[in-house]
Order: structure tokens, then C-alpha cells, then sequence
């Protein structure tokens, strides 16, 4: 086998033989010749056998979007024979986040949630398209929940369209996928992942869609903005959600009530009244009593 990165690399005998097979091969390709021709025409043309050749192989990083389209040619006792082009199409594979209220509610993203309250990380899916030339060995979530401030309490996992089986059996969308999976939760770093099992993808049909999609359920359990997004993993591709938020006010503090401080009495005068006037009188008039006598004394 020969990588050609162009058929002007090739010697001047195999351009030959390519230019009057007729066959204009155009940009990179493979090509197969036989080292012993005499040896190989007894040993596969006298006997009337096929070769079939399979190849493999990567789409580049680079091409994310598109068609990717295969030609063969075949060459005969010097005559071309151009085979059918196969197209596969390349999508971009999608998957998307939000914040429920509850499984099944309303969005709540960029919304306010209480201390104590429960809400529902949504990991929506991509749905692998149908009559795909590929087997499924991997459809992963993984999630870096805030576990400063959520605290993790379960999860469900449904399916996003009908997923046909190789054996014919039809698993309706939203059915619980709950038994085909795995949960593996990291109560220390906060990391989450769900995975499918890898003998349950084998058994997904080529010709069905497959996708599904994932509810975490948390306890909001310290106040501040929790930021969260999503990744998911498709036979080794990775695809990041976008990132949602939700903020949480501290508890407000009860108001304790203000003590009164009673006043200390004002400094006055002594009080005085009828009781204490009555002896002075008294005194009063005993002194000028003993003054009236001394003075009769004298006369």
C-alpha cells in the first residue's frame, strides 16, 4: 500500500498505467499494487476471489462540520473501473445546561435560590444520529458541581428520543436509563459523572438515534453565586455546555430587641412639708418664750 499525496510523486510507470486507465484521482489516496503480478493473478484471479480491503480512520480536529466523501477506483488489465461515492457527514455535536426549580420546571438561571432549598441541574444531551457507519462505546456526563454550596442528593437519567436495539427492542423516549448506566460521585472534590455501560451502547442499533438526558438534584446549602456547566463525552469527543448561574442571599439575622436603661432621679433639694415645719415653730416660740423672761428679769 502506497500513501499518494499526488499522483505527480508516483514514477512515471504507475502515472502511466493511471492516465490510460482513464482514472483521475484527485488530491491524496491509497493505492495497492500487486508486487508479483504473475504470482498474484494465479493465486486470486484464476480463482475467481475477492479482496476486500477496510479501512480506518480519524476526522481531523480541525474539520468539525460537513461532508467527508470516499471514491475507489479499480484497475484491470489496463482498464479503469470507477466505484460509487460514499458521503458521511460530519455534525457538531450540541449539549446544553439549565437550573430547574424541580425535575421537569421551570428555568431558574440567573434567578435567586433560598438556603434549603432543592433544585435540578438539566444536562440536555446530543442525540447521535441514526445510520451512523460507527458502534457506540461511550456517552459519559461529567459535572464539577459548587459542593461548597450544593450538596448532592440524586440523580435520573431518561432517554431523549426512541432507542432502537440490535435485537429489535425499542426503548421509548423518556424512559428511566437508570439500569444501563453508572453514577460515580466525589462527595470530597464535588466531581460527578454518569456513564452508560459500554456493553448497553454495543447494543444500540447503528440505524437509531441515540441521546439522552440527565437531572442532578442538589441542596442549596451556603449562600453566594454557584456557578455550574457540564461536560459531556461521545466515543472520546468532549462537548462543554454553556455555564448557568444562581445566587443565594445569606440568612437574614432575627433582631434582637433593645433593652430600656431606667433613668436615675434627678439631685434636688430636701423635700420638706407640714411635718417638719411644726417643730421649728415650736423651737421658734420656745426661744422667744426664755427671750420675754429675761428681759422681765431685768426690769
Amino acid at each position: 500500500m502506497r500513501h499518494v499525496l499526488s499522483k505527480d510523486t508516483l514514477d512515471q510507470k504507475l502515472q502511466s498505467l493511471i492516465k490510460e486507465a482513464g482514472i483521475s484521482p484527485v488530491g491524496e489516496f491509497y493505492m495497492w499494487t500487486a508486487k508479483d503480478p504473475q504470482a498474484f493473478y494465479k493465486a486470486y484471479v484464476q480463482k475467481g476471489l475477492d479482496i476486500t480491503y477496510n479501512l480506518s480512520f480519524k476526522v481531523k480536529k480541525e474539520f468539525t462540520k460537513g461532508q467527508i466523501k470516499n471514491g475507489v477506483a479499480q484497475i484491470d488489465f489496463g482498464n479503469g473501473y470507477t466505484g460509487n461515492i460514499v458521503v458521511n457527514d460530519v455534525t457538531v455535536p450540541e449539549v446544553h445546561k439549565d437550573i430547574l426549580d424541580k425535575e421537569d420546571g421551570k428555568s431558574i438561571n440567573n434567578s435567586t435560590v433560598k438556603l434549603g432549598d432543592e433544585v435540578t441541574y438539566k444536562l440536555e444531551g446530543w442525540v447521535v444520529p441514526a445510520n451512523r457507519g460507527y458502534d457506540l462505546f461511550e456517552y459519559k456526563f461529567v459535572d464539577q458541581l459548587q459542593h461548597t454550596h450544593d450538596l448532592y442528593l440524586r440523580d435520573k437519567v431518561v432517554a431523549k428520543v426512541d432507542v432502537t436495539l440490535k435485537d429489535g427492542t425499542v426503548i421509548k423516549k423518556g424512559t428511566n436509563l437508570g439500569e444501563y448506566t453508572e453514577t460515580v460521585y466525589n462527595k470530597t472534590t464535588g466531581r460527578y459523572e454518569l456513564a452508560f455501560k459500554k456493553e448497553f451502547l454495543a447494543k444500540v442499533s447503528r440505524e437509531s438515534e441515540f441521546g439522552a438526558d440527565d437531572f442532578i438534584v442538589v441542596k442549596r446549602i451556603k449562600a453566594g453565586d454557584v456557578y455550574n456547566t457540564a461536560d459531556l463525552y461521545v466515543n472520546g469527543y468532549k462537548v462543554k455546555s454553556e455555564t448557568v448561574v444562581t445566587h443565594t442571599p445569606e440568612k437574614p439575622k432575627p433582631v434582637e430587641p433593645q433593652k430600656s436603661t431606667p433613668k436615675a432621679p434627678a439631685k434636688g433639694l430636701p423635700q420638706t412639708g407640714e411635718a417638719s415645719v411644726a417643730p421649728l415653730t415650736a423651737i421658734g416660740a420656745i426661744i422667744l418664750s426664755a427671750l420675754g423672761l429675761v428681759g422681765l428679769r431685768k426690769r
